[in-house]
């Protein structure tokens, strides 16, 4: 018989040793040190079988979209899944939407994950139809994209009516005229990163117009926006649509840095900069790209120098050769 000690013994053991490899998984900088790292989850007495599970699913995560293993291990891992649920078809999913090149392959087969999931009764989330959505837009597959977004809108349906909500889900479809939330902010993120920025504004103004609790723009897409109409040549509206912002995250004040430094407004992303600071948001190696640039456009060589050691001294952002380009820029 297992005593009460010997119990709270192994529990903390299998503890120590998930947090551990989890650990390991993050910090990885090659597939060897992945595989073994494999082998230790799939091997180890100690795990439980929900620990174990987390654990793959980490793993094929870091496999799928990691620089330091290929994708075919990612695919491999996920073959040796027994029961693979939600989150690793999502995985799975987005990884194949996301490469680049040979769209068509890739599509495909994330096309066939997505069926295969209907098959073994797994619903999918508001994860999974984005990314779906997305290779449509870099496909151009507007016949894929309409299928699945009127499935989109069978399992908002079903979700509704299984809450109890089947008359609010009425009068919801009618002001909606057939799109909910996941299905706007998909498409006009895609369409934006597909380079269809007139598409993707006049979108967001339809979207705008029916806008109610339920159907508002995300703040992925409002990034996206900001960094269109800025590319459009509006940075006016650019930096309208960013102060309507109820949450700037790093993403989206970096992307208005880019914005204004695009137009060669270095004042305005100094200054947006500052404000960033005040905030209290923590910027990222990308912040400073955009920030050195539009010293570097602007010839603001003293604020430039500033921002540079700021970066390392404050930030501890190890300066990479993109950030030494803009400084050469700024004092040549």
């Amino acid at each position: 018989m297992v005593t009460l000690l010997e119990f709270k013994t192994v529990e903390s053991l299998s503890l120590t040793l998930r947090n551990t490899l989890s650990r390991l998984i993050e910090q990885c900088k090659n597939q060897r040190e992945l595989k073994k790292i494999h082998t230790q989850i799939l091997k180890s007495p100690t795990l439980h079988t929900g620990d174990q599970y987390h654990l793959t699913t980490r793993l094929l995560f870091f496999c799928s979209f990691s620089n330091y293993c290929s994708f075919s291990y990612a695919t491999n891992v996920f073959h040796m899944i027994k029961k693979p649920d939600l989150r690793a078809y999502n995985i799975m999913i987005r990884a194949y939407t996301s490469m680049e090149g040979g769209y068509d392959t890739h599509f495909c087969k994330a096309l066939m994950l997505y069926k295969q999931m209907f098959f073994k009764d797994i619903v999918p989330n508001c994860l999974t139809f984005p990314f779906l959505l997305k290779g449509c837009t870099r496909r151009l597959d507007g016949a894929t994209g309409h299928v699945i977004h009127t499935q989109v809108i069978k399992c908002y349906e079903q979700r509704c009516f299984n809450e109890g909500q089947h008359r609010h889900n009425s009068k919801h479809r009618r002001k909606m005229n057939g799109r909910n939330i996941i299905t706007w902010n998909s498409i006009i993120t895609g369409l934006a990163q597909g380079g269809r920025a007139k598409e993707s504004l006049e979108l967001f103004h339809e979207m705008q117009l029916l806008s109610d609790d339920m159907v508002k723009p995300d703040k992925i897409t409002i990034a996206t926006l900001v960094n269109m109409y800025g590319k459009c040549g509006d940075v006016q509206k650019a930096f309208e649509i960013f102060k309507e912002m109820p949450e700037k995250d790093a993403s989206a004040w970096t992307v208005m840095i880019l914005v204004f430094a695009l137009h060669g407004l270095g004042w305005k992303a100094f200054y947006c900069f500052l404000e960033m600071e005040r905030t209290g948001v923590k910027p990222n190696h990308a912040t400073f790209v955009g920030l050195l640039s539009a010293c570097a456009h602007s010839g603001l060589v003293e604020q430039g120098c500033w921002c540079f050691d700021v970066m390392k001294r404050v930030y501890s952002i190890v300066p990479q050769v993109y950030h030494y380009a803009c400084m050469v820029n700024i004092l040549s």
